[in-house]
């Protein structure tokens, strides 16, 4: 019984007048505060007795589960076994009278049929109407100051349960006994965190229980009694019901939308109400749906802030956008399905509202005409994956007339090649040749998903050796005719330089302008093309990309750090002005 105020050592004595069968005790538990008025009172008082309930097993597993469901609304998910060995400790799960008809009947209760709930006997006789109310047994003086203090919900299982649930927290947190327990969310996190088959954590727990919640200290003769009682009562709890009945499955769905669909890009935002300020995934799938064998996928976070969902969601930051995948932009129409990732990896992952959508484009411009740009081969298949290109996401389709009005630039490099100065420069730059080409900020970096780990120091001297090219551009351009040749479409300039330096490394050039690639977009490589100079136009990164489309990155997709990159670009353009 939860007492909030001190009530005579008289009232709390008259629990021995009880009658016992079942070693569960109405009454006999009071706080601290409550003691019957001295510690001497606990050292001198007689053995527990007890009462018995008058409900079945089935009835008790009703109850159990009354009492793990509303824990649960308090986030006690797997642990309410803790509060069910109270309750049976107390009044055998009795909640109301014509459970217990032996007991004083309280107020009438919607939980108990219209009926009352079942009220102590302890303070008095019945009609004093003083005694504890339900299955923790609730006591602030009368019923009516209980009703004051508590509400009407304490006549209620769950009401009960919450307000026991309130007490319980407050006692694990100024408990002598338990450890790392010093706040609320600190209680309730080791409520959480408790293992039944932890002996320290266990003999933490029942001491707590005997000591706050009982009001018997250790130094008392009623301490061995009561520590064994609640130890009991706890097992014969587990024992009943195993553990796995005391695990709620809490997971709720992520919710969220696809806003718009179209040769502007794909946009929308996702949230999964279990972690509200953490950012989730979502999964585009491209004229296919989850579980087939060729899905194209597209893996985005939905972590991009937009002002709309502050308000609406409380947090702002669940946008996800991403430009039409190039090969999409055939002028065929195509589908896009999207579905939110649940945090938990085992909750449902739905497809989001507005989802399907339809697009349909047409192939898209390259970044510059033919006037001012050339193509690069990409000769190999190892060098497309070098780069990791995507021939699915990156790739642009495009006839062999306006492929071929491109004139032909060095071979595209074999592979990244990073530098920075190791003067504690920050511009990072992209060797190219004997050209060393300015990576204008961490967004070109992810566009290009290049690793900021491959990063080579080098000393002034070294860099200034190359010629300082143009800027490296913003995102990756890949274009494919009829034939199986890619090309990356650059600067004419840009690769002028890159081309005049021959073979040079990792990322020199595979030979001067006009050396590789075929005239007319095909097949017709040439004799001095590698033995793997053509590649299949399905040729990618396999069915499934977890990466963002090489395309200025949207406020979802999780950008590099390279926070150094924005100053150089504060610091070139200063320069340049």
């Amino acid at each position: 019984m939860i007492h909030v105020q001190p009530v005579s050592r008289q009232s709390v004595c008259k629990l021995h007048d009880l009658p016992s069968r079942v070693r569960i005790a109405l009454g006999a538990t009071v706080l601290l505060l409550s003691a019957c008025g001295s510690d001497a009172a606990w050292r001198d008082g007689e053995p527990l007795r007890s009462v018995e309930a008058e409900l079945s097993q089935a009835e008790r597993m009703a109850r159990y589960a009354q009492i793990r469901d509303a824990a649960a609304t308090r986030g006690i998910d797997h642990t309410a076994y803790l509060l069910a060995g109270i309750a049976y400790a107390e009044t055998n799960l009795a909640h109301c009278w014509s459970e217990a008809t032996w007991a004083c009947q309280g107020p009438n209760s919607a939980d108990c049929g219209g009926g009352p709930v079942i009220a102590g006997a302890a303070d008095g006789p019945c009609s004093d109407q003083q005694g504890g109310l339900g299955m923790f047994q609730f006591d602030a003086g009368t019923f009516t100051d209980t009703l004051n203090k508590y509400g009407a919900d304490v006549l209620t299982v769950a009401g009960n349960t919450s307000h026991a649930i309130d007490y319980v927290i407050n006692m694990v947190k100024i408990s002598d006994y338990t450890t790392n327990a010093e706040t609320n969310d600190k209680a309730l996190a080791w409520i959480n965190n408790f293992d039944i088959n932890n002996g320290t954590l266990r003999d933490q727990w029942i001491k707590t229980v005997t000591h706050y919640y009982n009001g018997c200290k250790p130094s008392y003769s009623c301490w061995s009694q009561r520590y064994a009682h609640y130890n009991e009562s706890l097992q014969y709890v587990i024992d009943e019901t195993g553990l796995p009945f005391w695990v709620v499955v809490t997971d709720k769905a992520p919710t969220g939308y696809l806003d718009s669909a179209s040769c502007d890009g794909i946009r929308g935002w996702a949230q999964d109400p279990d972690t509200p300020d953490q950012s989730i995934d979502v999964h585009l799938y491209f004229d296919s749906v989850p579980g087939d064998a060729n899905a194209k996928t597209l893996v985005l976070n939905a972590g991009g802030h937009r002002d709309d969902l502050c308000s609406a969601l409380g947090t702002c930051n669940h946008a996800y956008e991403t430009p039409v995948p190039r090969s999409l932009m055939d002028g065929a129409q195509h589908t896009v399905h999207v579905f939110a990732i649940n945090t938990s990896g085992v909750g449902p992952n739905p497809e989001l509202t507005q989802s399907p959508a339809t697009f349909q484009c047409n192939p898209p411009a390259p970044p510059v005409d033919a006037a001012h740009g050339v193509r690069r081969w990409v000769t190999t298949q190892e060098i497309f994956g070098a780069w990791k290109f995507s021939g699915f996401l990156d790739v642009a389709h495009v006839s062999d007339a306006e492929l071929n009005a491109f004139p032909k630039g060095p071979d595209w490099p074999a592979a990244p090649l990073l530098a920075q100065g190791d003067d504690g420069s920050p511009e990072v730059w992209s060797i190219d040749g004997t050209s060393r080409r300015h990576v204008m900020s961490m967004d070109d970096l992810n566009a290009w998903r290049f690793d900021t780990a491959a990063i080579e120091k080098w000393s002034p001297s070294k860099l200034a050796a190359q010629e300082s090219g143009l800027d490296w551009p913003h995102v990756p351009f890949l274009v494919q005719g009829t034939g199986p040749e890619v090309y990356v479409i650059d600067s004419s300039a840009a690769a002028g330089a890159a081309g005049a330096a021959g073979s040079s490394g990792a990322a020199g050039s595979a030979g001067a302008p006009g050396a590789g690639g075929s005239d007319a977009g095909t097949s017709d490589a040439g004799a001095d093309a590698p033995p793997h100079a053509v590649f299949p136009p399905s040729s990618d990164d396999g069915g499934c990309s977890a990466a963002p489309l090489r395309q200025p990155p949207s406020a979802g997709v999780v950008l590099l750090a390279a926070s150094a990159l924005l100053a150089a670009r504060r610091r070139r353009t200063r320069r340049s002005g």
